[in-house]
């Protein structure tokens, strides 16, 4: 009798969590959604002046590519120029770059090697790239990525006057292979929640591959001062003190001129060590997202628990299904418009292997980050680390 009404209080227990979480959870997915619906297009006219900094590790594969797609602009030549930051890179890539430099006079480099203490390698090469721009706006990209040729025109229309900084969207370029794709929309899961999110009024996340900041909004928040431990966060993490310490406008881009294409991973331990470093600066955010990603660590943990039992006893847990169903029936509703949006409805046919795969997947990069160790670039951190370790 008493083994019986400790399950039964167990379960009761479990059934509260997963109904108390999944509720927050899915409030905030379709916050999300309802954001995707008030996604507008800017209607700026006047034409700032773009510097583009690309920081680069080793990148001597796709430097060229990258510097050729920024250079091809269908925007005034004398309203931007490209800095290229050489962060220690142990191949041709400051090489490549200078030699842009060199038949270009809009192309200008910068060697860093190791960062003081305090502040993360790849938010130095950063900092030190804004440093030598001249222009009003910011604009960062990675290495790794091609812009279009109206990448910097359609930025442009959505620095409206009280816009302070325009968050774009980044695509994994397509192929067929299956994990790529799987890795494709997991990437573009947090696409769609960034863009939700920022219609609907909440900064959450962005990506520094498609980013673009006013100069005096850089220095009015302090640079990298206050997220310089974290070892990434040049994106999300600026974007949070924009957002609690100006009272400029951040604003999603969602033109297909302002899109930019990415490689994906190249192997699935780079994929692993990718998620591990994101994960790695979660608890940074801070406000109310906050209680979005610790509601969702713990209604994963939870689905996770008591899957055994769920699959054993299905009429004893149906609350379990329920929760189960109410998720992933929110997160399709998501991806589906945002798909619309962005014109990635082809990857939508593999989300039933992406949702099995992410509760595990999420719950182990999230313990990773926060305890083990990960290598980016060749380099080897542990969590807010701003230090190459031997």
């Amino acid at each position: 009798m008493l083994a019986n009404a400790i399950i039964l209080a167990l379960l009761g227990l479990f059934s509260f969590g997963l109904i108390f979480l999944g509720t927050i959870y899915c409030a905030y997915i379709l916050l999300f959604l309802r954001g995707l619906f008030k996604l507008k297009t800017g209607a700026n006219e006047k034409l700032h002046t773009f510097s583009v900094v690309i920081p680069a590790r080793n990148e001597a594969d796709n430097i060229e590519s990258c510097l050729n797609s920024v250079l091809k602009q269908d925007y005034p030549e004398d309203k931007f120029e490209v800095i290229v930051v050489d962060d220690g890179s142990e191949d041709d890539t400051l090489d490549i770059a200078q030699r842009f430099s060199r038949s270009n006079d809009r192309v200008k480099t910068v060697s860093v090697n190791k960062p003081p203490k305090g502040i993360s390698p790849k938010k130095y090469a950063v900092s030190r790239g804004i440093e030598v721009a001249t222009g009003e706006v910011i604009v960062t990209t990675d290495a790794d990525c091609v812009v279009q040729a109206g990448w910097l025109k359609g930025l442009n229309r959505y620095l409206e006057d009280e816009v302070g900084m325009v968050v774009g969207y980044t695509d994994y370029r397509k192929e067929e292979t299956f994990f790529h794709n799987l890795e494709a929309l997991d990437y573009f899961s947090h696409r769609a929640c960034a863009a939700g999110a920022l219609a609907a009024g909440i900064t959450f996340t962005s990506t520094a591959s498609n980013l673009a900041y006013r100069t005096t909004l850089f220095q009015e928040v302090g640079k990298f001062e206050e997220v310089g431990k974290w070892i990434s966060g040049d994106d999300d993490l600026l974007l949070k003190l924009v957002r609690t310490k100006t009272k400029w406008k951040i604003v999603p881009a969602t033109s297909t001129d302002t899109f930019v294409t990415t490689n994906g991973s190249r192997s699935f331990s780079e994929f692993l060590s990718r998620r591990i470093r994101w994960a790695s600066k979660g608890t940074a955010y801070g406000g109310t997202i906050s209680a979005f990603l610790k509601a969702t660590v713990g209604l994963y943990l939870l689905f996770l628990i008591l899957l055994p039992l769920a699959i054993a006893f299905p009429s004893y847990l149906l609350f379990y299904w329920y929760a189960l169903g109410a998720k992933l029936l929110c997160d399709f509703l998501l991806l589906l418009k945002a798909a619309r949006i962005f014109g990635r409805t082809d990857l939508l046919k593999y989300y039933p292997v992406v949702a099995l795969l992410h509760l595990p997947y999420l719950l182990f990069v999230v313990t990773w980050g926060h305890f083990g160790e990960f290598t980016w670039k060749g380099r080897r951190f542990k969590r807010q680390e701003t230090k190459d370790r031997k």
